[in-house]
């Protein structure tokens, strides 16, 4: 049979010091991870894991609009023009 095993005695500074040093190093990894995906030319994951339909710039849903509908006008307004005449 094994042995007991004796009772430990728990230093509850050097605890705390071991989670803070962990926590420390879990917060430099992720930065670490944010740093590289910038430098990459990327943006790191949001909550989802998914990048955003339209990328990283804001006001490409707004000029996707005005694109098309300019597009649009370039169709339409000749046909209205020739039947005014």
């Amino acid at each position: 049979m094994k042995p007991d095993k004796k009772p430990e005695i728990i230093d509850f500074d050097r605890y705390k010091a071991a989670q803070a040093q962990a926590k420390a190093k879990e917060k430099a990894r992720q930065q670490a991870q944010v740093k590289a995906a910038r430098k990459a030319g990327g943006r790191p994951p949001g909550p989802g894991g998914a990048e955003p339909l339209l990328g990283s710039r804001p006001r490409a849903g707004l000029i996707l609009v005005a694109f098309v509908i300019v597009l649009g006008l370039l169709f339409v307004l000749p046909k209205f023009l020739s039947h005014g005449g």
